[in-house]
């Protein structure tokens, strides 16, 4: 993220972490949609009861988030290590 933080102008970016947002779905998604100029919406924790058509490949859309995938990259630090340390972090 400090890479897009210095390129892209303050106010033109949003950061949000998956972790918060799959902890307290409602709290991170209110800046969210206030970031775009768009009025809170119950609906938009429920967006997996829609019975809209979707197209993409992922039947994830379809599923109430989760945080299974929090932590999951533990299992590859031994790889991405060298990636970390090259970026600095």
């Amino acid at each position: 993220m400090a890479h897009w933080h210095a390129v892209i102008p303050p106010p033109a970016l949003l950061e949000l972490r998956y972790d918060a947002l799959v902890r307290d779905p409602e709290r991170q998604t209110r800046p969210v949609l206030a970031f775009y100029g768009l009025e809170w919406d119950a609906r938009c924790l429920k967006f997996h009861r829609t019975g809209r058509g979707v197209r993409t490949f992922s039947a994830q859309v379809r599923q109430p988030m989760n945080d299974r995938a929090i932590g999951r990259s533990a299992a590859y630090r031994h790889w991405l290590e060298p990636l970390h340390n090259t970026l600095g972090q």
